[in-house]
């Protein structure tokens, strides 16, 4: 079944508990592609990490029990962008292979991502076949910035795209095409260049007969600062991955395209702790992220000023009502100062309420289209 959205998350903590406070009708809608980060420095400073005979695996495995206990009989892209193309753990098996197997162990049904731009890579090229065919046979081939490049020259992009299939012997009939845009905030990128680069791609790969298209962003920058630049103040984010998908919708009607974004933080997001660390909310609300931005934690420190971001939230126009989603009913608890959180907790609240606006964001422009075919 196709997704009705798609959103690029990090396997970490909050994200997980963001999805596991998902309601039923929603989570049968969501699709996320799950980020397992590298080993950091951080990690290796753990315990369990120093101990054990086989660091790599263990920390894998206290992500796949993280995620399998949120996401078990449901279905979720699982890829590791961020490791190295020829990563490897202890027992000699690929990384991404790794990954695969140990989420299927735990209960999670994995559609594993491939990466056009570690194709090339024999290492990996091996551990991606090395993964037993799938029984439903479903992939996602992920475009970033390379295959962009590459599709200014359709021989060779089209050339590598069908070694990738005949490579894995994928029908790509049953496979799904992912094009990530990554980071798009600020000028790094325009709806317009979006659009444009979407529709070049999509038509060059119209002679496969790929299953469906994802087209993903995040518009958000790496630091809050950068996206309201007063502090204990609010403002707005132009969801450009969203206004971006509604256009190609409109543009292509006769192609498959689900929408995707990055959640609430993005590829270049610092996993590190910083004295810096500002407080702050990141609000879905239609087309934009509204942000109600606090200041550093270090100023008072702790982390109180929560309560009173979460008022403000409360008492503006965009808060839909605890009912909403389970983040929005934290949010509520937040301004009645019977609940503060971690930053990480509120990295769950945030996307929580995120992915419920989407699915219904989604749906509402769907039939928005529909309505307007009918008459």
């Amino acid at each position: 079944m196709r997704p009705t959205h798609v959103s690029i998350l990090k396997a970490n903590q909050g994200e997980c508990d963001a999805l596991a406070g998902l309601d039923q009708r929603v989570a049968r809608k969501i699709e996320p592609l799950l980020e397992i980060g590298r080993v950091t420095d951080a990690i290796r400073q753990r315990k369990y990490f120093q101990t054990s005979k086989a660091p790599t695996m263990a920390y894998l495995n206290r992500v796949f029990q993280r995620v399998g206990a949120v996401w078990k009989g449901r279905v979720a892209m699982v890829d590791g962008y961020q490791w190295s193309p020829d990563a490897q753990v202890e027992n000699g098996d690929h990384a991404i292979a790794h990954m695969v197997l140990g989420l299927e162990a735990v209960g999670v049904s994995v559609v594993p991502v491939v990466g056009y731009d570690r194709w090339s890579n024999p290492e990996y090229r091996m551990g991606i076949q090395a993964i037993p065919l799938r029984t439903d046979g479903r992939y996602c081939v992920r475009l970033d910035s390379s295959a962009f490049e590459d599709s200014a020259e359709p021989e060779l992009f089209q050339a590598t795209i069908a070694d990738i299939l005949e490579g894995l012997e994928l029908d790509p009939g049953r496979c799904s095409v992912l094009l990530d845009f990554a980071d798009v905030s600020m000028s790094a990128m325009s709806i317009e260049r979006i659009v444009e680069t979407s529709e070049n791609v999509i038509r060059q790969l119209g002679m496969f007969g790929f299953d469906y298209y994802i087209v993903a962003g995040c518009s958000l920058p790496k630091t809050i600062d950068l996206a309201v630049s007063d502090r204990d103040s609010e403002g707005f984010v132009l969801r450009k991955e969203m206004l971006a998908w509604q256009t190609l919708r409109l543009n292509l009607p006769d192609v498959t395209i689900v929408s995707g974004d990055y959640g609430v933080r993005g590829p270049t997001t610092s996993e590190a702790p910083s004295r810096f660390t500002n407080g702050k909310i990141r609000h879905t609300v239609k087309g934009q992220m509204y942000i109600v931005r606090g200041h550093a934690f270090s100023s008072d420190g702790n982390q109180e000023q929560m309560y009173s971001l979460s008022a403000r939230l409360v008492r503006s126009t965009h808060f839909l009502g605890a009912g909403f989603s389970w983040g929005d009913s934290q949010i509520l608890l937040c301004s009645r100062q019977t609940a503060l959180g971690s930053t990480t907790r509120w990295i769950s609240i945030d996307t929580n309420h995120h992915l419920t606006f989407v699915v219904q964001e989604v749906e509402e422009f769907q039939r928005s289209i529909a309505a307007k075919e009918f008459i």
